[in-house]
């Protein structure tokens, strides 16, 4: 809001890192793939239900206003947006 630009859109995200062998694979095993995934989804649920905090946050600042069919592409996806008041400051 301090420099006047007018939305902002964010969104959590769990990641999965381990250093074993697996990792390092080019591409690793699907029934890694499938471990990954399921730990990945558990983490999801416990920031859902509020137990823990999300490890990283993707935002995004707009430099316009977004247009209707990106706000709802974005939300589609997970994200929140939220338009910005105007800074009569600026």
């Amino acid at each position: 809001m301090g420099i006047g630009l007018p939305a902002v859109a964010f969104c959590g995200l769990n990641d999965y890192v381990k250093d074993s062998p697996e990792m390092r694979e080019a591409p690793p095993s699907p029934s890694f793939w499938g471990k990954v995934k399921r730990n990945i989804a558990v983490k999801n649920l416990l920031c859902r239900l509020g137990v823990m905090p999300y490890r990283l946050l993707c935002c995004i600042i707009f430099k316009e206003k977004a247009p209707a069919e990106v706000v709802a592409a974005l939300e589609a996806k997970g994200f929140r947006y939220i338009e910005l008041p105007e800074n009569p400051y600026a």
